[in-house]
């Protein structure tokens, strides 16, 4: 303002004013300041402030010119018009070389005074003070965006209100804010954030009170004629200033921002505490709105994140195939059901036609354009589709068409694909069921009819040995007649026993006991052909429900099989061994290894020696293997066998009794 005075046309300072005067006058401003001769640029003045800044006393100063204090002047001078280089309203950059010698960068603004232009009034500042305090207000411009920014990336819209008001705290000095939040849910404006210490703001306004005076945004005093509660509030607390800034989003109402100014606040920081609760209330509005909109998009993410989790769960854990083709009738991808039932993965067959993956059938096209179409297709049957690996398979499929509930177009095509392989073996073993009790029947009726001849052939025979005299000598004849006789006895009742239904006497049976009684009665046998047996049995094992004398019928065929084995060897070794084993489900399984070291199973009789009427024996009817597992399956165990490089183990697995110690 010094310096406008001093250069105004008004004030001719050759005419009105002494050089004293004028050194006087510029002492009034911090700025250092220089009056300059034009005609030989000599110092004719110089402020307190540029004593300070030089190092030079005013007496000094006079004593100077232009060239000694300034380096490079003659880049500011100008020798035609006799003027300084200067633009009125813009400075320039040079250098002060002061008392000691010493440079100082510093910023010059000249402007030509005096009636014929005699003087040039100079007015300097450091360039270091002027970037300290433009880095001072650089710093606090990059603070509040720093402040700002952290706000915003708070986890909830309450805790990042609560960070904006911290920021609005300390840009207007004030203790007292709070942000009112509307709800669809509530007729009132609810409090949401406040610093508020005093607990001077309400729980609640009303709608109609932030209609009737909070329209826009107010600055008080002066208040108005008809104050509202909020301005009760503030006169109440003695405030200096109450601010009060609607937010809003477009033509919605989000709430409302109230400040209210600490006592003695000047009236020009007054107007700069609008303008900075006007930005405030834009930041508010900003990060509700995103606040807002991200809380829409999370909950529109979860809600399609648990269709999707279902979707999977229920595309992963249906026994039926499902492939989803694409609107080209390519396939986008497959379940793992399907992955079984195909024999491809997912990832191979993405992208593929439709009819590269299911081959076989020339029904299922048409039904797929019918889908395109929007018609479903809830029964596909008697379909016979091929594998990967080229087997065929029956199949049953449904169709279904996924459409836009907007458009009515199909997004995608659901592919139902029901393996009927299983139902098919089961038709098949049940068709064997019933053959076989058929046979069963046959085989009843076949032997009753047989045992009655043979019967009386055993009769005949034993009568003509008794009247037949001794020197007949055809003894042999009727000994074979009557072992034949036996032997077709035997055949007849073992397939008897395999055909028809045993009805079984189930108990607790001690398996250790009853294993021992069986070895002991074939001890004597296995000491005349050179068979060592040895019988291990782990400690408290559990007792089994069986029938006694069907598992007895088991084990004595087993020890049979084996010593029959070692007879060819002329000897060997019968090892039995008991333990129980843990199943992966189910209340665990007593297991017998029997193993002879005699000659084995041949190679090609491996896989059929559980047939019925497969044998190697010259006099083996095949049904004594078929028996032995027929009935340890129907008590709910399991046989196997593995072959050694010489001999046999047959494992037998059977149920232990429940609740047994």
């Amino acid at each position: 303002m010094v310096f406008d005075a001093l250069t105004s046309q008004e004030n001719v300072l050759s005419e009105n004013l002494s050089l004293e005067e004028i050194g006087q006058i510029l002492d009034v401003t911090e700025i250092p300041s220089l009056l300059l001769s034009s005609q030989d640029k000599q110092v004719k003045a110089g402020n307190l402030a540029m004593v300070k800044l030089s190092g030079y006393t005013r007496e000094e100063l006079k004593t100077l010119r232009g060239e000694t204090l300034f380096k490079d002047m003659s880049a500011f001078w100008n020798d035609e018009t006799r003027r300084l280089n200067f633009s009125p309203h813009k400075s320039k950059e040079g250098t002060l070389i002061t008392r000691r010698n010493r440079e100082v960068s510093i910023n010059i603004k000249a402007r030509n005074v005096g009636s014929q232009a005699q003087f040039f009034l100079l007015s300097i500042r450091p360039l270091e003070k002027e970037r300290r305090q433009e880095i001072s207000k650089g710093k606090r411009h990059i603070e509040i965006g720093i402040q700002l920014t952290n706000a915003l990336q708070q986890p909830n819209l309450k805790a990042s209100l609560e960070k904006i008001l911290e920021m609005g705290k300390g840009i207007l000095n004030t203790d007292l804010a709070a942000i009112y939040k509307t709800y669809s849910t509530h007729p009132q404006l609810n409090k949401f954030v406040a610093v508020d210490k005093s607990q001077l703001f309400p729980a609640t306004i009303s709608t109609s009170e932030v209609i009737t005076h909070f329209k826009e945004s107010t600055l008080s005093p002066p208040y108005p004629l008809r104050i509202s509660s909020l301005h009760k509030i503030a006169l109440e607390s003695k405030a200096s200033f109450f601010i009060s800034i609607p937010l809003r989003d477009g033509d919605e109402l989000l709430g409302i921002l109230i400040v209210l100014g600490p006592r003695g606040t000047a009236s020009l920081e007054k107007k700069s505490a609008l303008l900075w609760g006007r930005q405030l209330g834009a930041i508010i509005e900003y990060a509700i709105r995103q606040f807002t909109h991200i809380e829409k998009l999370n909950s529109q993410v979860n809600q399609q994140a648990i269709i999707n989790l279902i979707e999977n769960k229920v595309s992963q854990h249906i026994f039926e195939g499902l492939i989803y083709l694409n609107t080209d009738l390519t396939i986008h991808k497959i379940n793992p059901a399907a992955e079984l039932i195909l024999g491809y993965t997912s990832e191979q067959i993405q992208k593929y036609p439709f009819d590269d993956v299911l081959i076989g059938s020339d029904r299922l096209a048409p039904a797929l354009r019918e889908a395109l179409d929007g018609i479903s297709t809830l029964k596909l049957d008697n379909l016979k589709l091929h594998r990967r690996d080229g087997s065929i398979f029956p199949a049953e499929l449904k169709i279904i068409p996924v459409v836009d509930t907007k458009t009515g177009k199909p997004l995608q095509i659901l592919l139902f694909v029901h393996d009927l392989s299983k139902e098919e073996k089961n038709r098949l073993q049940n068709q064997h069921l019933q053959r076989r009790a058929l046979v069963g029947d046959m085989n009843a009726i076949f032997a009753h009819e047989i045992r009655n001849p043979i019967n009386n052939i055993t009769t005949g025979v034993q009568l003509l040995e008794r009247i037949l005299p001794k020197e007949y000598g055809e003894e042999k004849i009727l000994n074979g007649l009557y072992e034949d006789c036996e032997r077709l006895t035997h055949t007849v009742n073992t397939i008897l026993n395999y055909s028809s239904s045993q009805n079984f006497l189930i108990k607790s049976v001690d398996l250790p006991h009853l294993l021992k009684e069986i070895l002991e009665r074939w001890r004597p046998r296995m000491k005349r052909i050179g068979i060592e047996y040895h019988l291990d049995i782990s400690p408290k094992l559990p007792q089994i429900l069986g029938d006694i004398h069907a598992l007895q019928q088991v084990f004595t065929n087993l020890i049979n099989n084996a010593v029959h084995a070692m007879v060819k060897t002329k000897g060997g070794i019968l090892a039995v061994k008991i333990r129980e084993i843990q199943k992966s489900h189910g209340n665990g399984a007593v297991k017998v290894d029997i193993l002879d070291t005699g000659c084995g199973i041949p190679k090609s009789a491996r896989d059929h020696i559980f047939e019925p009427f497969f044998t190697t024996k010259a006099d083996g009817t095949g049904l004594g293997l078929a028996i032995t597992k027929q009935i340890i399956t129907r008590h709910k165990g399991s046989i196997s066998v593995s072959h050694l490089p010489q001999g046999t183990v047959f494992h037998v697995r059977l149920p232990v009794q429940r609740n047994t110690p």
